[in-house]
């Protein structure tokens, strides 16, 4: 079965980037070659905004960490994760989650606890990349009505706050934990905290938006209001991404989908070949964030 499943993926990716290989091909003409004109500082920009996402990913787990009475440093926090989320593109989902579980044990930090903070996680994560795309919809895209679009932001508004009423997130989390076959977990939330860290995670989908756009802009000249069209069909992207349950980090999906969403602002060529790169980069961004940061837990050999 395990073994179907894996094929079933690698299919499913194979699939995808064949039809994208197939249509970068066929509007290769279409590239202006004339146009395109890199710039390596915008490149660096890119990265640079990439590693403050990857932080403040670490500073979410910290604070979400907090509210099972556990306490990390930022720096180890990104020790661990730098190194667990190398995992996520490992067939099977459960490979980054069993590897941070390993590091955190190694840390004090209990598995039973630690799988309970993904929960969390994933549930902030969800609520504010709807969030963000929502409020970058409503207020920047021109094709929909204005009056339309501040309506939808303030249902969307309101629903995360019913989301975050604490009472109700620590139902929703606890659900999660059966789901993954895990015993409930108590722990205290108030609004506060949660808005906190939910701001976290707004910044950070914000600085995942920089990075993309920066990292086009490095080789094509693209207007900075397109930011945050580029920002939601991101977060969009990623969110289907995550939902597929076959493909590792959403791999082909999330590319798959950015690219087609791409063809209606910038050339077919461009959001393909910008799709592809985003992937690529990130993968190099994590491999040498973990290189940083990592080589503290590798020496102190407490990896897995």
């Amino acid at each position: 079965m395990k073994n179907l499943k894996k094929l079933i993926a690698l299919l499913i990716i194979v699939i995808i980037f064949y039809f994208m290989g197939k249509a970068l091909y066929q509007n290769w003409r279409q590239i202006p070659f004339g146009g395109l004109k890199f710039n390596p500082l915008f490149l660096i920009y890119s990265y640079f905004s990439m590693v403050i996402t990857l932080i403040l990913m670490a500073l979410g787990w910290k604070l979400c960490l907090e509210c099972f009475k556990v306490k990390v440093g930022l720096w180890k926090a990104n020790q661990i994760l730098s190194i667990a989320r190398l995992g996520i593109y490992v067939p099977g989902k459960i490979w980054a989650m069993a590897g941070l579980v390993y590091l955190a044990k190694q840390e004090g930090i209990p598995g039973r606890k630690t799988g309970a903070n993904a929960i969390m996680e994933t549930l902030l994560t969800v609520l504010s990349a709807l969030l963000i795309s929502t409020f970058s919809f409503s207020f920047f895209m021109e094709k929909v009505a204005p009056v339309k679009n501040i309506y939808l932001l303030f249902i969307v508004i309101a629903l995360c706050f019913i989301a975050l009423y604490p009472p109700l997130f620590t139902k929703v989390a606890n659900w999660g934990l059966r789901i993954i076959k895990q015993e409930p977990v108590e722990f205290k939330l108030h609004y506060t905290r949660l808005l906190v860290i939910l701001s976290v995670y707004l910044l950070n989908w914000f600085f995942q938006g920089l990075c993309f756009y920066f990292l086009i802009a490095s080789f094509y000249p693209i207007p900075f209001d397109l930011l945050p069209v580029l920002l939601s069909l991101h977060v969009i992207s990623w969110i289907v991404g995550f939902l597929s349950i076959i493909t590792p980090g959403g791999l082909g999906v999330r590319d798959g989908l950015l690219s087609y969403l791409l063809k209606f602002y910038l050339p077919v060529s461009i959001g393909i070949t910008a799709a592809l790169l985003f992937r690529l980069w990130g993968i190099i961004g994590m491999i040498s964030f973990a290189g940083i940061f990592g080589r503290g837990l590798i020496r102190t050999k407490r990896t897995f």
